[in-house]
């Protein structure tokens, strides 16, 4: 084990264990929860950060060993570099109102990672390069905050599959999956769009020690967007036939390391509308130290969705999310479902 802090920004942790196999512990050791151990882990991370740019990077290394198998598996290396929330269009030092093109923001994240698995004496390596891009602006117009954002990803993979259908002696199918070694890239991307806004209600009784009652209602309506990459236009999906004269689609790139590609087309709207209802007490006109409380009386939430792509049921459930916290003395939460 090794824990070291170089510099504020940067530091290294390792705990690292390596058994020769399962009969060593079991045959050298007097202590039940090290024999009864069947996998030995390791880990190492280091980190490095950049206070000015807020920049990242993280280097790791994973290995576990299976006792019993004699099975490893281990990452070597993951290496990890992130860009935070950044504004480039945005000018230093602007205190004033900001024009519509300082609001776009962009994030980045790239990964590279390699992962090694031996078992029964077979080698496996897969590797890939991951790049996630999201660009967003928050602009306002009137009394309503626009959110616009798309997110993108690129996967840089080694290695991808076909597959066959070989008719087999006792006439099913027997699927073959064959790896190919070839450098693709594999591209995807989604889109949303929101706006909400808020206004508010104000009574004022000055009464029964009540102040005023305020109730404020927040509406949001969002719309989300991904075509439909199972697509033969993209070629991220193959097909054979099988024994029915039936074309099955499969996945080029499901062993990936960082996973497939997304199949069906996602199109859908949602709603929300929250309602918060407040109080505020009087203060004690007897009482030089009585101060005016502030009371959150009720916290009501509704919301549904549409969804464009489903062949039918295309509306989701209403559901209701409720809760109350009156000082102290009582509290109550809850949600309901509606079709």
């Amino acid at each position: 084990q090794h824990h070291q802090n170089f510099t504020p920004t940067m530091r290294l942790d390792a705990n690292l264990q390596f058994v020769s196999g399962a009969s060593y512990i079991k045959n050298t050791t007097f202590n039940l929860n090290e024999a009864l151990t069947n996998n030995i882990i390791s880990n190492v991370n280091f980190f490095k950060s950049w206070d000015e740019s807020g920049n990242s990077l993280s280097l790791s290394y994973s290995r576990n060993q299976d006792l019993e198998s004699g099975d490893i598996s281990e990452t070597l290396p993951s290496l990890t570099f992130s860009i935070p929330q950044s504004y480039p269009f945005r000018k230093a030092g602007n205190l004033g109102k900001q024009k519509w093109y300082e609001l776009i923001g962009y994030s980045y994240s790239g990964q590279f990672q390699n992962d090694r698995v031996k078992s029964h004496g077979n080698l496996s390596i897969h590797g890939g390069i991951l790049h996630t891009i999201s660009v967003n602006a928050s602009p306002k117009i009137g009394y309503i905050n626009i959110s616009p954002s798309i997110n993108y990803q690129e996967k840089w993979y080694n290695k991808k599959v076909e597959e066959y259908d070989v008719p087999s002696y006792t006439g099913t199918d027997s699927i073959i999956t064959k790896e190919i070694h070839q450098i693709n890239f594999v591209r995807t991307f989604y889109t949303s769009l929101s706006a909400s806004t808020k206004f508010f209600g104000m009574f004022q009784p000055n009464a029964l020690g009540v102040a005023a009652i305020r109730h404020i209602v927040t509406p949001s309506i969002s719309f989300n967007y991904q075509p439909d990459f199972s697509g033969s236009k993209w070629g991220y999906y193959g097909a054979y036939t099988n024994l029915k004269c039936q074309s099955v689609k499969y996945d080029k790139y499901q062993r990936g390391i960082f996973g497939g590609t997304p199949a069906g087309r996602q199109q859908s709207l949602s709603f929300s509308l929250g309602n918060v209802f407040e109080m505020k007490t009087m203060a004690d006109p007897t009482d030089t130290t009585s101060k005016q409380k502030k009371i959150r009386l009720l916290n009501l939430t509704a919301g549904f969705g549409y969804n464009f792509a489903a062949d039918s049921l295309r509306f989701s459930n209403l559901s209701l999310n409720y809760n109350t916290q009156i000082g102290n003395l009582f509290s109550l939460s809850g949600s309901s479902s509606f079709t």
